[in-house]
């Protein structure tokens, strides 16, 4: 059997919005919507329960910021851009895409609160601040939404995350289960694709024919699940 083929060529390098390094599994957004950082006081003050509450800014390379950038990076570089992974098909472990830094202006800062100032024994809680409305992520997966509308380009209207789409406001937990089923059945689509696929070339294995190889894939993004429709095709003129 002999094989026609395209060579591979790198993926996503036109895009101004954001850089990514497949030989380092990293990906930098230089897009943002901030003009000026932002980030909580971090003086103390009392709650009415007459707890000390207080914010620190996480440095870049502790746990907590290697986690969120990670977690933000990875989604981001495997559904949004649907990078693949050549050991994904026999359910073998690959490294994990990772954001370099946060978008320009955005901090990660850890709220503290405690029974007196400086001992955090009540609660510790996580946000990446930055975003224009002056609101926080609270998540990974609500920081993701947002920056793949920077990706893009900030579409006006499409922004799918809490704090911007229109509309009251939404939880991110329903979206979380909506984009996990949309996910699920992409994910469907492409196994019954790569299945036919196979059987393809096996046919032609079997009967000595030449193998016509899929052609590279032409970049595209997953906007289905992560922007908002454009405000025509809402019916918004």
């Amino acid at each position: 059997m002999r094989y026609n083929y395209e060579r591979r060529r790198p993926r996503f390098t036109e895009s101004p919005l954001f850089t990514l390094d497949l030989g380092r599994r990293t990906l930098t957004i230089h897009a943002t919507d901030v003009n000026i950082s932002a980030y909580p006081s971090g003086r103390p003050r009392r709650t009415r329960r007459g707890n000390t509450v207080w914010s620190t800014l996480e440095p870049p390379t502790t746990r907590k910021s290697k986690y969120w950038k990670e977690k933000i990076g990875d989604e981001l570089c495997r559904q949004f851009l649907l990078l693949r992974d050549v050991n994904a098909h026999f359910g073998a472990d690959s490294p994990k895409y990772r954001l370099t830094e946060f978008p320009s202006g955005y901090n990660l800062c850890t709220r503290k609160e405690g029974t007196r100032q400086f001992h955090d024994d009540v609660r510790k809680d996580t946000y990446l601040f930055g975003q224009t409305s002056g609101r926080k992520f609270q998540s990974p997966q609500e920081a993701a939404l947002h920056f793949a509308w920077l990706m893009r380009g900030k579409p006006n209207g499409r922004c799918k995350c809490i704090y911007c789409a229109p509309g009251r406001r939404q939880r991110q937990k329903p979206i979380n289960k909506e984009m996990k089923e949309m996910w699920i059945a992409y994910l469907d689509e492409e196994c019954k694709r790569r299945y036919e696929e196979f059987k393809k070339r096996e046919a032609c294995r079997k009967s000595g024919e030449t193998y016509d190889a899929p052609s590279t894939p032409v970049d595209r993004y997953n906007e289905d699940m992560y922007l908002l429709p454009a405000p025509i095709e809402r019916g918004q003129i």
